[in-house]
């Protein structure tokens, strides 16, 4: 429910990612993976940082937190602003020639009190304000802004009752847009909250089931055929099996929306470890993702006579991993009912930009190929290749802006106090439009990282990204960032 904008840099620890259908266990966002973000616990005692940043355009960006924590207590705050003057994100832009800048802040909270071993509780909650000025197809002597605030809070509780875990969580998050000059306004709110709990029955056999309530609502818009209000209620049931190197998994999930009715999920997993190092797995799941309130009523982009998802997923795959080196070879097959993809062309009026859109019968199959490993005490290298074919069967088109090809590279070297980092990212051609008509070429972008610890607490740090200075599209007729330089201190207290 958090927007990741509010989170600072400095406050996440690893972001971890889940392929594959997870509807039956995350709810229905879930439909091809999710993205966790996991934020820092504070460290036992007191701590402090600081940090600035500037590079092209005029950016500017800082940083500044504070936390505390002994055995029950743990406390945190931070805050973060920037600005740029930007760059003109138009590339043929026959109104509004001029640079498209932004201004940013925030800050976030987080409260934990750990009542013993068994019991414990956690506040968090953030705020993050944007605003952004944008080219229209207005007149060239008016300034258009458009801008942000996104307000989260949540609050979680965990219980241990062996061998019962029980975890409840309880949250609100509150988008509020709006744009000028037309001074139109557009805000909605989401307020969740659920239970869930594992009951580990014996070594081998645990039982998952939770339950879990969500509103969201349309507080004020111009688009009167939005509805004031929907609801979800869901329930859900999983059962793990783990004994030797075998592993079992079934999860199911029904959720009752007000607005597009009942839906059942499931998925079934198994994996086997026939040697220390070497893993087989398999999975298949079905996932449902209704449309957001963005999809369906965000001004200019909307689509209000979209349907929901459904997806049939299908992977297969084989792991070798041992000791820091990991190698996964996958291939999976997606067949979704009415696929939601954005496409750069729109068939509703008032809508230059392009909108999201339902396609009847889509198929994504391919294959993803995965590689860590540490070459060295000092080099860390971890690279991957996907290969995917996404289909609109019933006209046999590509989707809208998905790639059949795409690459990545990483590589870290630590140079005795200074830690250098070389990033390639390559993606192949897409089209900008269901249709197929625009063509958006393929392009490699090549980013470099460096730091260097001067003393325990200060470090300074660079970044240079778009090295090769690589002209780019993701989306027709927008320019993406050239080549650009940031250079930053950070101090630790």
């Amino acid at each position: 429910m958090v927007n990741w904008q509010a989170i600072p840099l400095a406050q996440i620890e690893r972001i971890e990612i889940l392929r594959g259908p997870a509807s039956s266990l995350y709810g229905a966002d879930a439909l091809g993976g999710v993205v966790q973000i996991i934020t820092k616990r504070p460290e036992r005692g007191q701590q402090a940082y600081l940090e600035g940043r500037a590079g092209r355009w005029g950016t500017v960006a800082g940083e500044a937190g504070a936390s505390y924590a002994n055995q029950q207590l743990d406390l945190r705050v931070g805050t973060h602003a920037g600005r740029s003057a930007g760059y003109d994100t138009k590339i043929r832009a026959s109104t509004q020639p001029d640079r498209d800048g932004y201004w940013q802040e925030g800050y976030s909270t987080g409260l934990g009190w750990k009542f013993n071993a068994a019991h414990q509780l956690r506040f968090q909650a953030a705020q993050n304000r944007l605003v952004s000025e944008i080219d229209t197809s207005g007149p060239s002597d008016r300034r258009f802004t458009s801008a942000n605030q996104s307000d989260w809070w949540g609050l979680q509780s965990q219980h241990q009752f062996k061998p019962i875990t029980v975890r409840t969580t309880l949250g609100e998050t509150v988008d509020n847009y709006w744009y000028q000059p037309s001074q139109s306004r557009y805000l909605t709110r989401q307020r969740q909250i659920g239970i869930d709990s594992d009951w580990r029955i014996t070594p081998h056999h645990t039982l998952t089931g939770g339950l879990s309530y969500l509103d969201e609502q349309v507080g004020v818009s111009d688009y009167l055929q939005a509805p004031k209000a929907r609801t979800t209620e869901s329930a859900q049931l999983g059962y793990l099996y783990r004994q030797g190197g075998h592993r079992w998994q079934l999860n199911g999930r029904h959720d009752d929306a007000s607005q597009y009715g009942n839906r059942l999920t499931g998925s079934g997993s198994y994996g086997y470890q026939f040697t220390p190092q070497w893993r087989v797995y398999g999975s298949y799941g079905t996932a449902f993702r209704a449309p957001s309130f963005n999809d369906l009523y965000y001004p200019g982009f909307d689509n209000p006579n979209l349907q929901p998802e459904y997806a049939r997923n299908k992977e297969v795959g084989l792991q070798y991993g041992q000791g820091d080196r990991l190698w996964r070879l996958t291939a999976f097959e997606n067949n979704v009912s009415n696929l939601i993809a954005f496409s750069g062309s729109c068939p509703l009026a008032g809508r230059p930009f392009g909108c999201p859109q339902n396609v009847s019968r889509a198929r994504i199959r391919g294959y993803s190929l995965q590689w860590q490993e540490s070459l060295t005490t000092t080099t860390r290298l971890s690279a991957s290749y996907d290969w995917q074919d996404p289909e609109d069967m019933t006209t046999g088109n590509r989707l809208a802006r998905r790639a059949m090809q795409q690459a990545k590279l990483n590589v870290t070297q630590q140079l005795g106090r200074q830690q250098v980092g070389l990033e390639m990212l390559a993606v192949g051609s897409r089209f900008d439009e269901l249709a197929n008509r625009n063509r958006l070429g393929g392009y490699t972008l090549v980013n470099v990282s460096w730091n260097i610890d001067l003393k325990p607490s200060w470090s300074i740090f660079a970044r240079l990204n778009n090295a090769l200075d690589k002209p780019y599209e993701t989306a027709r007729d927008f320019q993406t960032p050239r080549r650009n330089l940031m250079l930053g201190v950070r101090l630790t207290l």
